[in-house]
């Protein structure tokens, strides 16, 4: 139904979120993110752009990860 797509919506942002304030909040080498359900890798690109530790899991690869550079495509992993 429409309203558990827009469910779905609003716990994939929360979930990015809280994976972005805890990151930004702490000191980068005491912050290890990992992010399941990663998708596209945007926020695994945006925190390892900035000088994070951490990788992002998703159950397909997408084609997107492609274009990342190399330092974040070897923390890009599909189930």
């Amino acid at each position: 139904s429409r309203n558990r797509g827009l469910s779905y919506r609003v716990n994939f942002l929360n979930h990015n979120v809280v994976i972005s304030f805890q990151c930004l909040w702490k000191n980068q080498s005491d912050v290890y993110f990992m992010d399941f359900g990663c998708g596209n890798g945007l926020l695994v690109f945006l925190l390892i752009t900035e000088g994070f530790n951490g990788m992002g899991v998703d159950i397909r690869r997408r084609r997107l990860w492609d274009t990342y550079p190399e330092a974040v495509r070897q923390n890009l992993h599909r189930i």
